[in-house]
């Protein structure tokens, strides 16, 4: 019988830092702009990727939910919307958000991939 081979490259025993990894590993491997994590109040918990525009996303996450045809505009041409995906589910009755910027098929295959993973980290982590 063949050893199992860990799948993950990076791991962290941080939860932000772990959360951060997974949706880097997964917004790479779809090719997206940018996936970030949200809680309901549109507050960054985690992203691919670091500074305003992650936070921007994050306060748009909750309320994309709601709208499906709400997406962040697209800074190079204002009358376009970026194409994106938004996700929702709860780990521990708190409801998160993922929103992922790019191709649409493979933004909701994202969220999928990474719902998963995010749920992994936040129930081994134990977070308060």
């Amino acid at each position: 019988m063949k050893p199992m081979r860990e799948r993950r490259i990076r791991r962290s025993s941080m939860t932000g830092e772990a959360l951060h990894y997974q949706l880097e590993h997964v917004a790479r491997e779809q090719e997206l702009v940018a996936l970030v994590l949200a809680d309901s109040a549109g507050i960054l918990v985690a992203a691919n990727r670091s500074g305003p525009e992650a936070e921007e996303l994050a306060a748009v996450a909750p309320i994309a939910a709601r709208r499906a045809s709400l997406c962040p505009r697209n800074p190079v041409a204002e009358e376009r919307y970026l194409p994106c995906a938004v996700g929702q589910f709860t780990v521990d009755d708190m409801p998160l958000f993922l929103l992922a910027v790019g191709d649409r098929r493979k933004a909701r295959m994202a969220i999928a991939s990474a719902s998963f993973g995010v749920r992994r980290i936040l129930t081994v982590s134990n977070v308060c």
